[in-house]
């Protein structure tokens, strides 16, 4: 309990009217100070009791997508044996370095009566959440005097990317052991695609002896169907890379990517920031399923230092032919004509639009929406142009760029580009590039 600033001034004239009564022998100053100090005490005996408030909540669903609503229901309960006045109150709700209030007002109750609240909770932003405790406040009549508590504990609320219907990989070309493109089915058995740890449920004849005994731990050969799409999707997690909302709206790029891969049944890897086996990624061949991406995206945050490169040297270190690469970023400055930001990111040597082998581009240059011309910042076309140097290993490469202006489509360096100022654009943009 403490006093409010009303209360407190209250206080301080009332003691100054009864010290000048007392020196001046003024009868009236030291009647009005008199009358101050008993408002001060009846409002101190208002609001003296506790909160005495047994508190039970129910989430009508534990994880929600991104501004989708839940219902949360409150239960009260009066645990005093005195009447219990109403208050003001708000629901806490914290998580991801986010404090929401949502306001509520508590009925007043009898010894042992109880209520129930409900409201409306609705999320801007992916994370964990706490829902929880609630803060309640009681005020004397006049406001001179405040009693604050808190009631019930706690209950986690999971707010997870929106994902929007996007299309699988196609099936692409046969391609040997050497990635040649071949006619027809391929012949033999599952190719080599790398070497892993163990994890339980592999199968012992693959584990490789020698590597395990020059490693001390167990390691398993990984194999792979030449004619099954690899699907492996990059967010760019550098710190200003792009604003708060556009990273939502490109985390929820990667959510429907990775959720219509993983349905489809193609092998997938997502990787936001850090290095191959780190926890920034997830590998359906370590045993992660859709379910599991949605959830460890819901959690990235745009933490990556913002001097690390926009294509990590390592990407497709694991990855063997054939694989599709689609890369999520923000919207980096261009600088310089649109020319010139192509050429960038074009191998040395190479015009930009020229190189279209595979599917990865249709072999025309940089175009786009309305005449808009497909631009990528030079520095990270720079080192796009690692990536291109593999285009004979990739069966795609698309980046997705999450800015604001009008939509673009096009092809730099047989690297399709599509830029949209949100999720759902930049996923029917992708279904129709992988429909080409």
């Amino acid at each position: 309990m403490h006093p409010t600033p009303r209360g407190i001034a209250l206080v301080a004239v009332s003691v100054a009217l009864l010290a000048a009564g007392w020196w001046l022998e003024l009868a009236a100053l030291r009647v009005l100070g008199g009358a101050g100090s008993a408002l001060a005490v009846l409002a101190v005996v208002q609001v003296v009791a506790p909160l005495r408030l047994q508190l039970s909540r129910e989430l009508e669903r534990g994880e929600v997508t991104r501004g989708e609503p839940t219902l949360v229901r409150l239960r009260l309960r009066s645990t005093s044996r005195l009447w219990s006045p109403g208050a003001h109150a708000a629901e806490l709700v914290t998580g991801g370095g986010l404090v929401q209030r949502q306001p509520l007002r508590l009925p007043a109750l009898r010894p042992g009566g109880s209520a129930s609240r409900s409201y409306e909770l609705r999320l801007r932003r992916r994370g964990r959440y706490l829902v929880g405790p609630l803060a309640a406040q009681r005020d004397d009549v006049l406001g001179l005097a405040r009693r604050r508590g808190t009631a019930g504990g706690a209950t986690p609320l999971l707010v997870l990317p929106r994902v929007h219907r996007a299309r699988a990989l196609p099936v692409p070309r046969t391609r040997g052991y050497q990635g040649v493109a071949v006619d027809g089915p391929a012949r033999g058995a599952m190719e080599f695609r790398s070497l892993r740890e163990y994890v339980v449920g592999d199968e012992p004849r693959h584990v490789h002896w020698k590597s395990s005994a020059r490693t001390g731990q167990l390691m398993v050969k990984e194999l792979m169907d030449p004619q099954e799409p690899r699907l492996v999707v990059v967010l760019d997690v550098r710190s200003g890379a792009m604003s708060e909302d556009a990273f939502e709206e490109a985390v929820e790029v990667c959510a429907s990517l990775v959720r219509a891969s993983t349905a489809a049944g193609h092998p997938t890897r997502l990787r936001c920031g850090g290095g191959p086996g780190s926890a920034s990624e997830l590998d359906t061949a370590t045993g992660a399923d859709g379910r599991d991406f949605v959830e460890r995206l819901a959690m990235v945050g745009q933490d990556g230092d913002p001097r690390e490169p926009l294509v990590p040297a390592d990407l497709l270190a694991l990855e063997g032919v054939g694989t599709s690469l689609a890369l999520v970023t923000g919207a980096a400055p261009v600088t310089g004509s649109a020319e010139a930001a192509a050429q960038a990111g074009a191998p040395e040597g190479e015009p930009a639009g020229e190189r279209g082998g595979g599917r990865g581009g249709s072999g025309s240059g940089p175009a786009g929406a309305g005449g808009a011309a497909a631009a990528i910042d030079p520095e990270d076309g720079r080192q796009l142009a690692a990536v291109q140097a593999q285009r004979g290993l990739l069966d795609r490469a698309v980046v997705v760029r999450l800015r604001p202006g009008a939509p673009v489509v096009g092809a730099v360096g047989g690297i399709s580009l599509i830029e949209e100022s949100d999720a759902r654009g930049a996923v029917a943009r992708w279904n129709a590039v992988m429909g080409r």
